[in-house]
């Protein structure tokens, strides 16, 4: 939620009432398993059986819990509706950070250091080069179109690396060797998963990250 208010996709007012909602359906979740002794997600259907619950819950009738319960739903889906609903076409995109204005930006700088990065400077101008920079493996446009498309899913998974600064230097330094990597960028934005993986390879192991720059197939492997 911190990462959506503070890259301006929801206000700070949706945030901390979509925090509330997810905190307070939790806690019925949780109170259905505990009557129900299993993974349960469904309320009871019967009146009867709903009052017991609310009593169950803490409050004094079922018309106090239903009068909570609708509140936080329906604050979940006027947010859900403004988001994702406004737009059938789907024509208007959410705003997106600018991966390649650099350090320049305060709201990129912001947004690398809510997803972690303790140098989100550094980390501005490496991903800068990357998107303008002159590497090998780069030399067909298609590859670094398929790559600047893939800058955002590859920043939030070196973002959940050991250390992330250094995942980005050691990426670029990866980049940097890569003679071609179309298949590998594909392979990586399509199992986004690996991305940190990679990364721990990268900087734990640079032999290693040499050899898949000469020879980036064994990525498939």
């Amino acid at each position: 939620m911190n990462v959506l208010a503070s890259s301006n996709w929801i206000t700070f007012e949706a945030r901390d009432q979509l925090t509330a909602a997810y905190q307070f359906l939790r806690r019925v979740e949780h109170r259905l398993q505990m009557v129900a002794d299993e993974q349960t997600h469904t309320l009871p259907d019967d009146v009867e059986a709903v009052e017991r619950f609310g009593h169950f819950f803490g409050y004094a009738s079922r018309a106090a819990f239903a009068k909570d319960l609708l509140g936080h739903l329906n604050v979940v889906q006027g947010h859900y509706g403004k988001l994702f609903e406004g737009d059938p076409t789907g024509d208007v995109e959410l705003p997106a950070v600018d991966y390649s204005a650099g350090a320049d930006d305060p709201r990129l700088l912001e947004h690398l250091a809510t997803l972690g990065f303790k140098k989100p400077v550094m980390v501005a101008q490496t991903v800068q080069q990357w998107m303008v920079g002159d590497y090998r493996v780069f030399r067909m446009e298609s590859t670094r179109n398929a790559f600047v498309e893939f800058v955002p899913a590859l920043i939030v998974g070196l973002a959940h690396a050991e250390e992330p600064d250094s995942a980005v230097t050691a990426f670029d330094r990866f980049l940097q060797a890569l003679q071609r990597g179309g298949r590998l960028i594909s392979l990586l934005s399509q199992n986004r998963d690996l991305v940190a993986l990679v990364a721990l390879i990268l900087g734990a192991a640079p032999r290693l990250g040499d050899m898949l720059a000469r020879q980036p197939q064994i990525m498939d492997g």
